[in-house]
């Protein structure tokens, strides 16, 4: 609300932060995952933009993730383009390595491998320049490139680049890139790899951040979930685990709503950790909460069915076959619709809500 009324200003354009006014509410907007709203704003962005500003590259590529993340490959992949033609014309080196990296995923997320082969080649060969280099903003073309590959499964390498951007991050004061974004993002690649030393990494971010952000900043949050997440794998933890989960899905609620993806992320987990406890009342709530968030906004998905499949199985624990029954159904139903009749996936809950249904 007060973004709106900011923006609500006659003339807001004419005033010189107006640009990064409209920037910081597209980002907020991206955050909260409204896209359509974050493209509409990043497209005034370049409307009111002087052709001449050094600053364009990556105001193209803004706009370009605000596309790809409504799945508008065509006309990101042509913002990315211009992106990457106006920063090799200005000799721009750091929009032209993230333009390219915005360009390759988009190619590969449409499984365009051929045409993304000579720019995939290009972004290996800056990694390895960047692993051999030790200067101050290479912390974050590190973390950059790691990110990039962590999204396309080379989890050895995503791992050397963000090492090697916390070890240069700690060396030198870059300006570009926050630790605990690094951090967080070397925690959750550890956590899918089940290294030793996750809650090393999880408790110096959570130091970190609240000494930075304070108990109450979303980045605070992000760090309680990545601890307690790590701590509820070990049952002589569990109540410090349930404390930071607690506390990383009030501040989820209380930054991005109560209605997104990242509370419906963080009361999946401690919904799983109450049921692991034995809490099979809370965990139910909690997980139909998550359910219904996920269907709310993302309909029938992936990501919808894995919770719903979460919450079925505590309904199991409980004995609330009827309850289950209806859940199956919904899970059986959105498997036909996202990977047909015949899938393996589909067959199995078919399976499955047959036999609850025979033992009702």
């Amino acid at each position: 609300s007060f973004y709106r009324k900011a923006l609500a200003i006659p003339n807001i354009t004419k005033y010189s932060n107006s640009i990064q006014l409209m920037t910081d509410f597209a980002e907020f907007l991206k955050k909260m995952e409204v896209y359509q709203h974050a493209e509409f704003f990043y497209q005034i962005i370049l409307d009111v933009s002087d052709t001449n500003d050094p600053k364009l590259p990556e105001r193209l590529s803004n706009l370009g993730w605000a596309l790809l993340d409504q799945d508008k490959y065509i006309e990101a992949d042509k913002i990315f383009r211009k992106s990457l033609s106006i920063a090799q014309k200005n000799q721009d080196y750091i929009n032209i390595e993230n333009s390219l990296l915005s360009l390759t995923h988009s190619m590969l997320l449409q499984e365009k491998y051929a045409k993304a082969k000579p720019f995939l080649e290009q972004v290996y060969t800056i990694s390895d320049q960047i692993l051999n280099s030790h200067e101050p903003r290479m912390a974050y073309r590190a973390n950059k490139l790691a990110i990039f590959f962590e999204k396309h499964k080379n989890t050895e390498l995503a791992e050397k680049l963000y090492r090697h951007s916390l070890a240069l991050k700690e060396i030198y004061d870059d300006y570009d890139i926050d630790i605990t974004d690094i951090l967080n993002n070397l925690m959750d690649l550890i956590w899918e790899n089940g290294n030793d030393d996750n809650e090393q990494f999880a408790r110096r971010c959570l130091e970190i951040s609240t000494e930075k952000f304070g108990i109450r900043h979303y980045d605070t949050g992000t760090a309680y979930f990545n601890l307690g997440r790590v701590l509820s794998l070990n049952s002589q933890l569990e109540e410090e685990a349930e404390d930071l989960l607690r506390k990383s899905v009030k501040i989820a609620e209380k930054t991005v709503g109560k209605r997104s993806l990242v509370t419906s992320e963080r009361l999946v987990l401690l919904g799983n950790h109450f049921s692991n406890m034995g809490k099979l009342e809370s965990s139910k709530d909690l997980l139909q909460r998550a359910a219904r968030i996920d269907e709310s906004i993302l309909g029938e998905n992936i990501r919808t069915l894995t919770t719903l499949t979460q919450y079925a199985r505590v309904l199991k624990k409980m004995k609330l076959f009827e309850e289950m029954l209806k859940v199956f159904q919904r899970i059986v139903k959105g498997a036909e619709n996202i990977y047909g009749v015949r899938h393996e996936y589909t067959l199995l809950a078919h399976v499955l809500m047959n036999e609850i249904h025979d033992y009702n």
